[in-house]
Protein backbone atom coordinates (compact mmCIF):
# COMPACT_ATOMS: atom_id res chain seq x y z
CA UNK A 1 0.00 0.00 0.00
CA UNK A 2 1.08 3.59 -0.68
CA UNK A 3 0.42 6.38 1.86
CA UNK A 4 -0.25 9.64 0.01
CA UNK A 5 0.03 12.93 1.96
CA UNK A 6 -0.43 15.45 -0.85
CA UNK A 7 -2.33 18.67 -0.30
CA UNK A 8 -5.53 17.12 -1.61
CA UNK A 9 -5.48 14.11 0.74
CA UNK A 10 -3.48 15.38 3.74
CA UNK A 11 -6.65 16.43 5.57
CA UNK A 12 -7.89 12.82 5.58
CA UNK A 13 -6.66 10.01 7.83
CA UNK A 14 -6.15 6.27 7.66
CA UNK A 15 -5.93 3.58 10.34
CA UNK A 16 -2.57 2.00 11.18
CA UNK A 17 -0.99 -0.01 13.98
CA UNK A 18 -0.07 3.28 15.70
CA UNK A 19 -3.62 4.64 15.39
CA UNK A 20 -5.05 7.19 12.97
CA UNK A 21 -2.38 8.80 10.78
CA UNK A 22 -2.44 11.56 8.17
CA UNK A 23 -2.82 10.61 4.51
CA UNK A 24 -4.78 8.05 2.54
CA UNK A 25 -3.73 4.45 1.87
CA UNK A 26 -3.92 3.65 -1.86
CA UNK A 27 -3.30 0.47 -3.80
CA UNK A 28 -0.50 0.60 -6.43
CA UNK A 29 -3.06 1.01 -9.25
CA UNK A 30 -4.97 3.90 -7.66
CA UNK A 31 -1.69 5.47 -6.48
CA UNK A 32 -0.49 5.47 -10.08
CA UNK A 33 -3.68 7.11 -11.29
CA UNK A 34 -3.46 9.67 -8.49
CA UNK A 35 0.14 10.58 -9.39
CA UNK A 36 -0.81 11.01 -13.07
CA UNK A 37 -3.66 13.30 -12.05
CA UNK A 38 -1.34 15.41 -9.88
CA UNK A 39 1.22 15.71 -12.68
CA UNK A 40 -1.43 16.89 -15.15
CA UNK A 41 -2.42 19.78 -12.86
CA UNK A 42 1.14 21.04 -12.29
CA UNK A 43 2.60 24.15 -13.91
CA UNK A 44 5.25 23.26 -16.54
CA UNK A 45 8.06 25.29 -14.96
CA UNK A 46 7.42 24.43 -11.34
CA UNK A 47 8.92 21.61 -9.31
CA UNK A 48 6.30 20.98 -6.64
CA UNK A 49 6.61 18.33 -3.99
CA UNK A 50 5.00 15.01 -4.81
CA UNK A 51 4.77 12.77 -1.76
CA UNK A 52 6.42 9.41 -2.09
CA UNK A 53 5.16 6.24 -0.45
CA UNK A 54 7.73 6.53 2.32
CA UNK A 55 6.59 7.79 5.66
CA UNK A 56 7.39 11.23 7.00
CA UNK A 57 9.13 13.05 4.13
CA UNK A 58 8.69 14.29 0.57
CA UNK A 59 11.01 14.36 -2.46
CA UNK A 60 11.27 16.90 -5.28
CA UNK A 61 9.50 15.90 -8.48
CA UNK A 62 12.76 15.71 -10.46
CA UNK A 63 14.08 13.04 -8.09
CA UNK A 64 10.79 11.17 -8.17
CA UNK A 65 10.89 10.89 -11.97
CA UNK A 66 14.45 9.54 -11.86
CA UNK A 67 13.69 6.76 -9.39
CA UNK A 68 10.15 5.56 -10.04
CA UNK A 69 9.37 3.78 -13.34
CA UNK A 70 6.56 4.98 -15.56
CA UNK A 71 4.60 1.81 -14.88
CA UNK A 72 3.95 1.78 -11.13
CA UNK A 73 2.15 -1.54 -11.39
CA UNK A 74 5.55 -3.22 -11.76
CA UNK A 75 6.50 -2.26 -8.22
CA UNK A 76 5.46 -5.48 -6.54
CA UNK A 77 6.79 -6.95 -3.35
CA UNK A 78 7.74 -10.63 -3.21
CA UNK A 79 9.73 -12.58 -0.68
CA UNK A 80 12.77 -14.37 -2.10
CA UNK A 81 13.02 -18.04 -1.26
CA UNK A 82 15.89 -20.27 -2.28
CA UNK A 83 15.02 -22.80 -5.03
CA UNK A 84 14.16 -26.27 -3.80
CA UNK A 85 17.27 -28.29 -3.19
CA UNK A 86 19.64 -25.36 -3.62
CA UNK A 87 21.95 -24.63 -0.69
CA UNK A 88 22.66 -20.99 -1.40
CA UNK A 89 22.32 -17.55 0.13
CA UNK A 90 21.20 -15.65 -2.96
CA UNK A 91 18.98 -12.69 -2.26
CA UNK A 92 16.58 -10.72 -4.35
CA UNK A 93 18.12 -7.54 -5.83
CA UNK A 94 17.00 -4.30 -4.18
CA UNK A 95 13.67 -3.17 -5.63
CA UNK A 96 10.44 -1.50 -4.65
CA UNK A 97 9.50 1.98 -3.53
CA UNK A 98 7.50 1.35 -0.40
CA UNK A 99 10.42 1.99 1.98
CA UNK A 100 12.57 4.32 -0.15
CA UNK A 101 14.64 6.52 2.14
CA UNK A 102 16.83 9.49 1.09
CA UNK A 103 19.85 7.39 2.03
CA UNK A 104 18.65 4.66 -0.35
CA UNK A 105 18.11 7.26 -3.05
CA UNK A 106 21.69 8.47 -2.79
CA UNK A 107 23.10 4.96 -2.77
CA UNK A 108 21.09 4.03 -5.87
CA UNK A 109 22.47 7.06 -7.73
CA UNK A 110 26.01 6.23 -6.63
CA UNK A 111 25.63 2.58 -7.70
CA UNK A 112 24.25 3.57 -11.13
CA UNK A 113 27.13 5.97 -11.75
CA UNK A 114 29.66 3.32 -10.74
CA UNK A 115 28.19 0.34 -12.60
CA UNK A 116 26.81 2.02 -15.73
CA UNK A 117 29.21 4.94 -16.22
CA UNK A 118 32.43 3.45 -14.79
CA UNK A 119 32.92 6.06 -12.08
CA UNK A 120 36.12 4.90 -10.28
CA UNK A 121 35.95 3.85 -6.64
CA UNK A 122 38.25 6.66 -5.52
CA UNK A 123 35.78 9.19 -6.95
CA UNK A 124 33.11 7.92 -4.56
CA UNK A 125 34.97 9.66 -1.72
CA UNK A 126 33.92 12.95 -3.33
CA UNK A 127 30.70 11.85 -5.03
CA UNK A 128 28.87 10.39 -2.04
CA UNK A 129 29.38 13.35 0.36
CA UNK A 130 28.20 15.60 -2.47
CA UNK A 131 25.07 13.49 -2.89
CA UNK A 132 24.50 13.79 0.86
CA UNK A 133 24.48 17.58 0.61
CA UNK A 134 22.36 17.71 -2.55
CA UNK A 135 19.63 15.41 -1.26
CA UNK A 136 19.49 17.11 2.15
CA UNK A 137 19.26 20.52 0.47
CA UNK A 138 16.53 19.35 -1.91
CA UNK A 139 14.42 17.93 0.89
CA UNK A 140 14.87 20.89 3.24
CA UNK A 141 14.05 23.42 0.51
CA UNK A 142 10.81 21.60 -0.29
CA UNK A 143 9.27 22.83 2.93
CA UNK A 144 8.21 19.37 4.04
CA UNK A 145 8.60 17.85 7.48
CA UNK A 146 12.17 17.20 8.70
CA UNK A 147 13.72 13.88 7.75
CA UNK A 148 15.63 11.50 9.99
CA UNK A 149 19.40 11.83 9.92
CA UNK A 150 21.05 9.78 7.19
CA UNK A 151 24.51 9.27 5.72
CA UNK A 152 25.56 7.72 2.39
CA UNK A 153 28.60 5.44 2.87
CA UNK A 154 31.75 6.44 1.00
CA UNK A 155 32.78 2.84 0.33
CA UNK A 156 31.12 1.42 -2.81
CA UNK A 157 31.33 -2.14 -1.50
CA UNK A 158 29.18 -1.10 1.48
CA UNK A 159 26.64 0.43 -0.90
CA UNK A 160 26.54 -2.69 -3.09
CA UNK A 161 26.06 -4.87 -0.02
CA UNK A 162 23.19 -2.71 1.26
CA UNK A 163 21.44 -2.76 -2.13
CA UNK A 164 21.99 -6.54 -2.49
CA UNK A 165 24.00 -6.03 -5.69
CA UNK A 166 26.94 -8.16 -4.65
CA UNK A 167 26.79 -11.63 -6.25
CA UNK A 168 27.25 -14.79 -4.24
CA UNK A 169 30.72 -16.19 -4.99
CA UNK A 170 32.69 -19.25 -3.94
CA UNK A 171 36.49 -19.21 -3.58
CA UNK A 172 37.96 -22.56 -4.64
CA UNK A 173 41.54 -23.64 -4.00
CA UNK A 174 43.13 -24.34 -7.38
CA UNK A 175 46.25 -26.52 -7.53
CA UNK A 176 49.07 -24.45 -9.08
CA UNK A 177 50.15 -27.02 -11.69
CA UNK A 178 47.24 -29.36 -12.44
CA UNK A 179 44.28 -26.93 -11.84
CA UNK A 180 42.48 -29.51 -9.69
CA UNK A 181 39.98 -27.89 -7.30
CA UNK A 182 40.52 -28.90 -3.68
CA UNK A 183 37.32 -27.44 -2.26
CA UNK A 184 36.61 -24.03 -0.77
CA UNK A 185 39.19 -21.98 1.11
CA UNK A 186 37.09 -22.19 4.29
CA UNK A 187 37.45 -25.98 4.34
CA UNK A 188 41.27 -26.04 4.72
CA UNK A 189 42.43 -27.43 8.06
CA UNK A 190 45.99 -28.66 7.51
CA UNK A 191 48.95 -26.29 7.65
CA UNK A 192 50.71 -27.75 4.59
CA UNK A 193 48.16 -29.01 2.04
CA UNK A 194 49.67 -30.65 -1.06
CA UNK A 195 48.15 -31.70 -4.36
CA UNK A 196 47.08 -35.31 -4.67
CA UNK A 197 43.42 -35.12 -5.65
CA UNK A 198 43.66 -35.43 -9.43
CA UNK A 199 45.23 -38.90 -9.15
CA UNK A 200 41.69 -40.24 -8.68
CA UNK A 201 40.62 -38.87 -12.09
CA UNK A 202 41.59 -39.74 -15.66
CA UNK A 203 44.37 -37.15 -15.60
CA UNK A 204 47.58 -39.19 -15.70
CA UNK A 205 49.92 -36.29 -14.94
CA UNK A 206 52.06 -36.60 -11.79
CA UNK A 207 50.83 -34.80 -8.66
CA UNK A 208 51.84 -31.21 -8.00
CA UNK A 209 54.79 -30.61 -5.70
CA UNK A 210 53.86 -27.06 -4.69
CA UNK A 211 52.03 -26.00 -1.57
CA UNK A 212 48.46 -24.89 -2.07
CA UNK A 213 48.87 -21.76 0.04
CA UNK A 214 49.51 -20.51 3.53
CA UNK A 215 47.71 -19.27 6.60
CA UNK A 216 47.89 -15.66 7.70
CA UNK A 217 47.05 -14.48 11.19
CA UNK A 218 45.09 -11.42 12.22
CA UNK A 219 47.16 -8.87 14.19
CA UNK A 220 44.07 -7.69 16.02
CA UNK A 221 43.76 -10.96 17.93
CA UNK A 222 47.46 -11.82 18.31
CA UNK A 223 48.49 -13.13 21.72
CA UNK A 224 51.40 -15.14 23.02
CA UNK A 225 49.34 -18.26 22.43
CA UNK A 226 49.15 -18.57 18.62
CA UNK A 227 46.23 -21.01 18.82
CA UNK A 228 43.98 -18.10 19.76
CA UNK A 229 44.92 -16.09 16.70
CA UNK A 230 42.34 -15.56 13.97
CA UNK A 231 43.68 -17.33 10.87
CA UNK A 232 42.74 -17.19 7.21
CA UNK A 233 43.98 -19.44 4.41
CA UNK A 234 45.37 -17.68 1.33
CA UNK A 235 45.71 -20.05 -1.67
CA UNK A 236 48.62 -19.77 -4.09
CA UNK A 237 46.09 -19.98 -6.94
CA UNK A 238 42.34 -19.77 -6.57
CA UNK A 239 39.28 -20.02 -8.78
CA UNK A 240 36.40 -17.63 -8.10
CA UNK A 241 33.07 -19.17 -9.07
CA UNK A 242 29.57 -17.65 -9.10
CA UNK A 243 26.95 -20.37 -8.42
CA UNK A 244 24.67 -20.60 -11.43
CA UNK A 245 21.50 -21.29 -9.44
CA UNK A 246 21.94 -18.03 -7.50
CA UNK A 247 22.43 -15.99 -10.66
CA UNK A 248 19.45 -17.63 -12.37
CA UNK A 249 17.22 -17.08 -9.33
CA UNK A 250 18.01 -13.34 -9.47
CA UNK A 251 17.50 -13.14 -13.25
CA UNK A 252 14.06 -14.75 -13.10
CA UNK A 253 12.89 -12.04 -10.67
CA UNK A 254 13.56 -9.09 -12.96
CA UNK A 255 10.28 -7.40 -13.88
CA UNK A 256 8.86 -8.81 -17.12
CA UNK A 257 11.69 -11.30 -17.75
CA UNK A 258 9.43 -14.37 -17.77
CA UNK A 259 7.11 -12.73 -20.29
CA UNK A 260 10.06 -11.88 -22.55
CA UNK A 261 11.32 -15.47 -22.39
CA UNK A 262 7.87 -16.87 -23.18
CA UNK A 263 7.17 -14.49 -26.07
CA UNK A 264 10.48 -15.21 -27.77
CA UNK A 265 10.00 -18.95 -27.26
CA UNK A 266 6.63 -18.81 -29.04
CA UNK A 267 7.83 -16.59 -31.89
CA UNK A 268 8.55 -18.25 -35.24
CA UNK A 269 10.42 -17.07 -38.31
CA UNK A 270 7.99 -16.52 -41.23
CA UNK A 271 8.14 -19.11 -43.96
CA UNK A 272 10.47 -18.13 -46.77
CA UNK A 273 12.54 -15.86 -44.53
CA UNK A 274 16.23 -16.65 -43.97
CA UNK A 275 17.09 -18.42 -40.72
CA UNK A 276 18.76 -15.91 -38.42
CA UNK A 277 18.21 -17.57 -35.03
CA UNK A 278 19.74 -20.63 -33.42
CA UNK A 279 16.24 -21.92 -32.72
CA UNK A 280 15.47 -21.81 -36.45
CA UNK A 281 17.99 -24.59 -37.09
CA UNK A 282 16.46 -27.97 -37.82
CA UNK A 283 18.84 -29.78 -35.48
CA UNK A 284 17.52 -27.80 -32.49
CA UNK A 285 13.89 -28.15 -33.54
CA UNK A 286 14.40 -31.92 -33.48
CA UNK A 287 16.33 -31.97 -30.20
CA UNK A 288 14.10 -33.52 -27.54
CA UNK A 289 16.71 -34.04 -24.85
CA UNK A 290 15.82 -37.73 -24.80
CA UNK A 291 16.21 -40.63 -27.17
CA UNK A 292 12.46 -40.60 -27.85
CA UNK A 293 11.85 -38.68 -31.09
CA UNK A 294 8.12 -38.45 -30.32
CA UNK A 295 8.70 -36.14 -27.38
CA UNK A 296 8.24 -32.39 -28.02
CA UNK A 297 11.39 -30.41 -28.90
CA UNK A 298 13.22 -29.13 -25.84
CA UNK A 299 13.18 -25.49 -26.93
CA UNK A 300 9.35 -25.47 -26.99
CA UNK A 301 8.80 -27.09 -23.58
CA UNK A 302 7.31 -24.58 -21.07
CA UNK A 303 10.02 -23.45 -18.68
CA UNK A 304 12.86 -24.84 -20.82
CA UNK A 305 15.92 -22.56 -20.97
CA UNK A 306 18.59 -23.15 -23.61
CA UNK A 307 22.06 -21.64 -23.16
CA UNK A 308 25.30 -21.45 -25.11
CA UNK A 309 28.64 -21.72 -23.31
CA UNK A 310 31.61 -19.50 -24.11
CA UNK A 311 35.22 -20.21 -23.09
CA UNK A 312 38.34 -18.49 -24.40
CA UNK A 313 41.75 -17.25 -23.26
CA UNK A 314 43.53 -13.92 -23.62
CA UNK A 315 46.67 -12.20 -22.38
CA UNK A 316 45.91 -10.31 -19.18
CA UNK A 317 48.70 -7.83 -20.04
CA UNK A 318 47.21 -6.95 -23.42
CA UNK A 319 49.82 -6.52 -26.14
CA UNK A 320 52.67 -6.46 -23.66
CA UNK A 321 55.57 -8.90 -23.97
CA UNK A 322 54.54 -10.27 -20.58
CA UNK A 323 52.33 -13.34 -20.87
CA UNK A 324 49.60 -14.31 -18.43
CA UNK A 325 46.80 -16.27 -20.08
CA UNK A 326 43.42 -16.13 -18.33
CA UNK A 327 39.96 -16.89 -19.65
CA UNK A 328 36.27 -16.36 -18.83
CA UNK A 329 33.57 -19.01 -18.54
CA UNK A 330 30.21 -17.55 -19.58
CA UNK A 331 26.70 -18.68 -20.47
CA UNK A 332 24.29 -16.84 -22.81
CA UNK A 333 20.55 -17.48 -22.66
CA UNK A 334 19.22 -18.32 -26.14
CA UNK A 335 15.60 -17.88 -25.02
CA UNK A 336 16.11 -14.12 -24.89
CA UNK A 337 15.72 -12.04 -28.06
CA UNK A 338 19.04 -11.25 -29.82
CA UNK A 339 18.75 -7.64 -28.69
CA UNK A 340 18.65 -8.71 -25.02
CA UNK A 341 20.78 -11.82 -24.63
CA UNK A 342 24.20 -10.14 -24.79
CA UNK A 343 23.43 -7.35 -22.33
CA UNK A 344 25.68 -7.49 -19.29
CA UNK A 345 22.82 -8.00 -16.87
CA UNK A 346 21.60 -11.03 -18.87
CA UNK A 347 24.95 -12.83 -19.29
CA UNK A 348 26.04 -15.36 -16.69
CA UNK A 349 29.71 -15.00 -15.71
CA UNK A 350 30.74 -18.25 -14.01
CA UNK A 351 34.35 -17.29 -13.29
CA UNK A 352 37.81 -16.56 -14.67
CA UNK A 353 40.21 -19.41 -15.42
CA UNK A 354 43.40 -18.50 -13.53
CA UNK A 355 46.79 -18.09 -15.24
CA UNK A 356 49.53 -17.60 -16.04
CA UNK A 357 49.39 -20.64 -18.34
CA UNK A 358 46.40 -22.22 -20.04
CA UNK A 359 45.14 -25.53 -18.67
CA UNK A 360 45.08 -28.60 -20.88
CA UNK A 361 41.80 -30.11 -22.05
CA UNK A 362 41.72 -32.49 -19.07
CA UNK A 363 42.67 -29.74 -16.63
CA UNK A 364 39.87 -27.55 -18.01
CA UNK A 365 37.41 -30.19 -16.84
CA UNK A 366 38.29 -29.47 -13.21
CA UNK A 367 37.39 -25.79 -13.57
CA UNK A 368 34.12 -26.63 -15.33
CA UNK A 369 33.15 -29.24 -12.73
CA UNK A 370 31.24 -26.94 -10.27
CA UNK A 371 29.15 -25.59 -13.15
CA UNK A 372 28.56 -28.92 -14.91
CA UNK A 373 27.53 -30.68 -11.69
CA UNK A 374 24.88 -28.03 -11.10
CA UNK A 375 23.69 -28.11 -14.73
CA UNK A 376 23.15 -31.86 -14.47
CA UNK A 377 20.75 -31.18 -11.60
CA UNK A 378 19.01 -28.38 -13.48
CA UNK A 379 18.49 -30.71 -16.45
CA UNK A 380 16.05 -32.68 -14.28
CA UNK A 381 14.20 -29.46 -13.46
CA UNK A 382 14.18 -26.96 -10.58
CA UNK A 383 11.40 -24.92 -9.05
CA UNK A 384 12.39 -21.26 -8.64
CA UNK A 385 10.24 -19.14 -6.36
CA UNK A 386 9.40 -16.34 -6.70
CA UNK A 387 9.78 -15.21 -10.32
CA UNK A 388 8.52 -12.15 -12.16
CA UNK A 389 5.21 -13.94 -12.72
CA UNK A 390 4.45 -14.16 -9.01
CA UNK A 391 5.37 -15.71 -5.67
CA UNK A 392 4.37 -19.22 -6.78
CA UNK A 393 7.38 -19.31 -9.09
CA UNK A 394 8.10 -21.47 -12.13
CA UNK A 395 9.52 -24.91 -12.88
CA UNK A 396 12.66 -24.54 -15.02
CA UNK A 397 14.54 -27.05 -17.19
CA UNK A 398 18.01 -26.29 -18.48
CA UNK A 399 20.26 -27.43 -21.33
CA UNK A 400 23.38 -26.22 -23.15
CA UNK A 401 22.70 -26.37 -26.89
CA UNK A 402 25.91 -24.97 -28.31
CA UNK A 403 29.48 -23.89 -27.57
CA UNK A 404 31.12 -20.64 -28.68
CA UNK A 405 34.91 -20.57 -28.88
CA UNK A 406 37.86 -20.34 -31.25
CA UNK A 407 39.28 -23.60 -32.64
CA UNK A 408 41.85 -24.17 -29.88
CA UNK A 409 39.41 -23.41 -27.07
CA UNK A 410 36.68 -25.44 -28.77
CA UNK A 411 38.87 -28.55 -28.76
CA UNK A 412 39.56 -28.15 -25.04
CA UNK A 413 35.92 -27.52 -24.25
CA UNK A 414 34.36 -30.33 -26.30
CA UNK A 415 37.10 -32.97 -26.05
CA UNK A 416 38.16 -33.05 -29.71
CA UNK A 417 41.76 -33.42 -30.80
CA UNK A 418 43.63 -30.29 -31.93
CA UNK A 419 43.83 -29.06 -35.52
CA UNK A 420 47.19 -30.84 -35.94
CA UNK A 421 45.70 -34.29 -35.17
CA UNK A 422 44.63 -36.96 -37.63
CA UNK A 423 40.90 -36.23 -37.23
CA UNK A 424 41.25 -32.46 -37.03
CA UNK A 425 37.68 -31.46 -37.96
CA UNK A 426 35.06 -30.92 -35.25
CA UNK A 427 32.20 -31.52 -37.70
CA UNK A 428 33.22 -34.55 -39.74
CA UNK A 429 35.47 -37.61 -39.55
CA UNK A 430 37.84 -36.77 -42.42
CA UNK A 431 41.44 -37.96 -41.93
CA UNK A 432 44.44 -35.68 -42.34
CA UNK A 433 45.72 -37.92 -45.17
CA UNK A 434 42.51 -37.18 -47.13
CA UNK A 435 42.52 -33.43 -46.58
CA UNK A 436 42.75 -32.69 -50.31
CA UNK A 437 39.96 -35.10 -51.22
CA UNK A 438 36.45 -33.83 -51.75
CA UNK A 439 33.26 -35.83 -51.54
CA UNK A 440 31.00 -37.55 -49.01
CA UNK A 441 32.78 -40.88 -49.51
CA UNK A 442 35.84 -39.55 -47.67
CA UNK A 443 34.19 -38.22 -44.54
CA UNK A 444 31.03 -38.55 -42.44
CA UNK A 445 29.39 -36.16 -40.03
CA UNK A 446 30.11 -36.73 -36.34
CA UNK A 447 27.28 -38.49 -34.53
CA UNK A 448 26.28 -38.64 -30.89
CA UNK A 449 26.65 -42.43 -30.78
CA UNK A 450 30.13 -42.39 -32.35
CA UNK A 451 31.33 -39.60 -30.09
CA UNK A 452 30.10 -41.39 -26.97
CA UNK A 453 31.61 -44.77 -27.96
CA UNK A 454 34.99 -43.19 -28.79
CA UNK A 455 35.04 -41.46 -25.43
CA UNK A 456 34.16 -44.73 -23.66
CA UNK A 457 37.12 -46.45 -25.33
CA UNK A 458 39.45 -43.68 -24.13
CA UNK A 459 38.19 -44.06 -20.55
CA UNK A 460 38.85 -47.79 -20.57
CA UNK A 461 42.46 -47.57 -21.77
CA UNK A 462 45.59 -47.48 -19.64
CA UNK A 463 47.68 -44.31 -19.30
CA UNK A 464 50.17 -45.69 -21.83
CA UNK A 465 47.48 -46.37 -24.47
CA UNK A 466 45.21 -43.36 -23.92
CA UNK A 467 47.17 -41.05 -26.22
CA UNK A 468 47.12 -43.63 -29.04
CA UNK A 469 43.33 -44.02 -28.72
CA UNK A 470 42.91 -40.25 -28.64
CA UNK A 471 44.95 -39.91 -31.84
CA UNK A 472 43.03 -42.72 -33.57
CA UNK A 473 39.49 -41.51 -32.85
CA UNK A 474 40.11 -37.80 -32.31
CA UNK A 475 37.95 -37.73 -29.15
Amino acid sequence: MHICMCQELSTQTHSSAEGDREGVALTPFYYQQHIIKLKSTMAPKSLPNIPTSASGYECPQILLDQIFPADYSQLTQSTFSTPAGVNSTAQKPYSGSENLHPQDLGMIISAILSLSYNIPCRASCILNPTLNLLIKSSISSSGGPPTPAFHIPQDLSTIFEHLLLEPVIQNYICFPQCFFLNGLTESVTTDQPHCQGHNDTNDHDPPCTQLLGKFIYSFESCTQNTTNMEQKFIPTKHFIYQPFENWLARLLQWAGIMEILHQHQQSQTPKGSPNCEICDGMVWRRFTGTRNIHNPPFIFIPGALAFSIYVDWFNAHGKSTQLASIGPIMLICLNLPPSERLKRENVYFAGIIPGPKEPTALQSNYLLMPLINKLKELWQGYHFSPTSTGPSGSFIHFAILMAIAVVVSMCKLTGFISHSGNHFCNFCTIHKAQIEENGPQFHYTHSYQKHKSSFAKWLQTSPQQSQAVFSEYGV
